[in-house]
């Protein structure tokens, strides 16, 4: 898993939790 970024990672992630609290 060499393609995937810690800072890519994170940023993922922080859209994610962002998606969920419109989304719900």
């Amino acid at each position: 898993m060499g393609g995937i970024d810690e800072s890519a990672l994170d940023r993922l992630s922080q859209v994610t939790d962002m998606t969920k609290h419109i989304r719900v």
